[in-house]
């Protein structure tokens, strides 16, 4: 499982900092 989250982390971290921004915003 970690194996796959991984990589996907990485290029999660951009989708995250917007996700996080627009809960936010919602909050």
């Amino acid at each position: 499982m970690s194996t796959i989250l991984l990589p996907l982390a990485k290029g999660f971290e951009e989708v995250e900092a917007v996700a996080l921004i627009d809960v936010l915003r919602r909050g």
